[in-house]
């Protein structure tokens, strides 16, 4: 017999099985939040004996950084700007009403739109 697969719908919270993830009606997704107290034991003890590496806990801030005193290159910017207007194949435009918009490369880009994310508005008290 084939084991049953165990759904959830994250916003009512509702449990039931299925025998195909094909199955599960829209909102439901495979419940893989849930382990067993046994499991949940042998997580643990894999965590233990992996420990933390040392790194983790240092002190990371001022001279303890490995980037301070350090400035990027006009190049390494640009590329972490150009990065920053892309998401999966698509480039951020906006609008003067702050409306952003993402359109492939190559695509027609609307009118009143320009290239870039949106602006950040910085609030004056």
């Amino acid at each position: 017999m084939k084991k049953k697969i165990k759904i959830y719908n994250k916003t009512t919270g509702h449990v039931t099985y299925v025998n195909s993830i094909f199955e599960a009606p829209l909102g439901y997704e495979e419940d893989s939040r849930h382990f067993t107290a046994t499991q949940k034991k042998h997580l643990s003890q894999a965590a233990k004996a992996r420990g933390t590496p040392e790194c983790a806990y240092r002190d990371k801030s001022g001279e303890n950084n490995p980037m301070y005193g350090k400035h990027q290159s006009e190049e390494t910017k640009q590329k972490i700007k150009e990065n920053m207007k892309t998401i999966k194949g698509k480039k951020a435009y906006h609008n003067e009403a702050n409306e952003q918009i993402f359109i492939e490369d190559g695509s027609e880009v609307p009118a009143g739109f320009v290239l870039g994310g949106k602006k950040r508005v910085q609030n004056i008290k």
